[in-house]
């Protein structure tokens, strides 16, 4: 179930951008989709149309006798990162996510953001994945709804490790990305 395998660093010395129009670009909300995905099954659970993550490593700064500020700061490891993924309700959703007499079963996730459809197709045909999210866990849900809107399904996840564009591409290397990955 717990997937340790150590996805290498790619520095910036290991890109050589292919299409700077595309890597240099910022994208709109309605150009990237979230994807969860059971690895499992290999099934598409829910399909996200927001989306907020962070993540972050351990912080430890160091204090030498005599100074009045820290002379080193060390990082450490990597804290769970957490995301909120906004969706819109539908059965199948409701089901697979299901609600905390399931959470049990320990499941895990893999969660992508990627281009959507809507976006330009040459952005498309340039680019597929832009995050990777694994080590999944659902931590809750909700969901709501009013007259004027549709039903919307909020969930939060906890994830072990994000790996980027770039990485993907390294490991994938059939997936498009504007750019190569020397080793």
């Amino acid at each position: 179930m717990y997937d340790n395998t150590y996805h290498d660093p790619v520095n910036p010395g290991q890109i050589i951008v292919s299409n700077s129009g595309i890597y240099h670009r910022s994208f709109a909300g309605a150009d990237l989709i979230f994807d969860l995905v059971d690895p499992v099954a290999g099934s598409l659970i829910a399909r996200g149309i927001g989306a907020n993550w962070n993540d972050g490593a351990q912080q430890m700064p160091v204090m030498e006798w005599g100074e009045r500020v820290a002379t080193e700061i060390v990082t450490g490891a990597q804290n769970p990162g957490q995301i909120q993924i906004t969706s819109i309700y539908f059965l199948g959703l409701n089901d697979n996510l299901g609600s905390y007499s399931n959470l049990r079963e320990d499941k895990e996730f893999i969660g992508m953001i990627r281009m959507s459809r809507q976006a330009d197709p040459l952005t498309i045909a340039a680019l597929k994945v832009t995050d990777v999210f694994i080590g999944m866990k659902i931590a809750n849900n909700s969901g709501g709804f009013s007259a004027q809107q549709m039903y919307m399904r909020n969930f939060a996840l906890i994830y072990r490790k994000r790996i980027t564009g770039a990485q993907w591409k390294k490991y994938n290397p059939s997936s498009p990305y504007p750019a190569s990955i020397t080793q």
